[in-house]
């Protein structure tokens, strides 16, 4: 199942944001991958993203906020991801942005590069 908007629970997109640059290159299987998206079916599941208009949303599974969000680029040969933001409400606080863009990348590994269970 392809995950959208009316999936499960997310709240608008933040208005206060920090952008961050990233370089970073994945298969396009990794691609195809993302642009499903992730549905959660636990209560254990944190994380409901899904892929609209080039950007990846991952939103707190619980409350609906949105947290990341990354510019995707799915080609036939290679996905890129070349921007993102990390939310900047009063609903999330970080350490630091490099802190931010470690997790965000933890995240594709754990959902999207590592064989998801069915």
């Amino acid at each position: 199942m392809i995950a959208d908007r009316d999936s499960h629970l997310n709240l608008q997109l933040p208005l206060e944001r920090e952008e961050f640059t990233v370089s970073w290159t994945f298969t396009s299987d990794v691609g195809q991958r993302m642009a499903a998206g992730f549905i959660p079916d636990t209560f254990e599941d944190r994380w409901f993203i899904l892929m609209e208009d080039g950007w990846l949303y991952f939103h707190r599974a619980q409350t609906g906020t949105c947290i990341f969000g990354l510019k995707v680029d799915i080609t036939t040969e290679e996905t890129k991801v070349s921007q993102g933001w990390v939310n900047r409400g009063t609903s999330y606080i970080s350490e630091s942005i490099k802190k931010d863009i470690e997790t965000v990348r933890i995240l594709i590994n754990q959902y999207f590069q590592t064989a998801r269970r069915l």
